[in-house]
């Protein structure tokens, strides 16, 4: 071990040595030139030990609820009232415990100069419903258009009571879809553009709140909806 640590020492000062004249664009060249696997192998090397670090995190973590923005550019106070302060509301004990909300902006995957990165953020929000790890989403109007073909929104019908989904309804804010081949609607998503949380923290456009068909946790998806909607602005918080 001794003599392999010396040749290893050796080979770093003949490096350095042969290195000292050359300018820093030169440095950097012949490093690639004459280390390039050695270089490769160890960026491999260290992308899998951050797999396996972010893995063992997340294993660590406990999720009490997942939601996801789409399209949506919300405050950061509106964030927070999602997240940490949300895992507070439900009683988190240690950091742990959280109310995970991830993101995803994307415009028209037919789109021919930024179609392709449209399409695989598309697909982050597919990819949380097949692996029933998401709960609730807040979209707008485009990307809750974009979903309907494929399936990921629970059937609200067998979430909100008769009397509540008429009075939604007598309001005109129940966004209904109707798969190729059906006969009957059903309904996917709630404008909530004119509740105060999104007048607050996101502003003018339409905005609607829907439900991962393969929720992991639906008696938390009751807990969130009431949650966004007990929103005070700041105003009346200090009153």
């Amino acid at each position: 071990m001794i003599e392999q640590l010396k040749k290893i020492r050796a080979s770093f000062q003949k490096l350095c040595a042969d290195m000292k004249p050359m300018t820093f664009r030169e440095k950097c060249d012949h490093l690639w030139e004459y280390y390039k696997e050695w270089l490769l192998v160890a960026f491999m090397v260290t992308m899998c030990l951050g797999l396996v670090v972010t893995m063992i995190q997340e294993r660590q973590k406990e999720v009490m609820i997942a939601g996801m923005v789409v399209n949506v550019s919300m405050e950061q106070r509106g964030m927070n009232y999602l997240t940490t302060e949300y895992a507070e509301y439900l009683g988190a004990t240690s950091k742990k415990q959280i109310a995970d909300v991830d993101y995803a902006n994307f415009g028209d995957p037919m789109d021919p100069e930024n179609g392709s990165d449209s399409y695989y953020a598309s697909q982050i929000l597919t990819s949380r419903v097949a692996g029933a790890m998401l709960d609730y989403m807040i979209l707008d109007k485009f990307a809750l258009e974009y979903y309907i073909p494929q399936e990921v929104y629970a059937d609200l019908s067998k979430f909100f009571t008769e009397e509540e989904l008429a009075q939604l309804e007598a309001d005109n804010r129940v966004i209904y879809a109707m798969q190729e081949g059906d006969t009957e609607r059903w309904p996917i998503a709630i404008d909530i553009t004119d509740i105060a949380f999104v007048k607050d923290m996101v502003g003018s456009e339409d905005i609607y709140f829907a439900l991962s068909g393969s929720t992991p946790r639906p008696e938390m998806c009751r807990n969130v909806w009431e949650y966004l909607n007990a929103w005070k602005t700041p105003e009346q918080s200090w009153n």
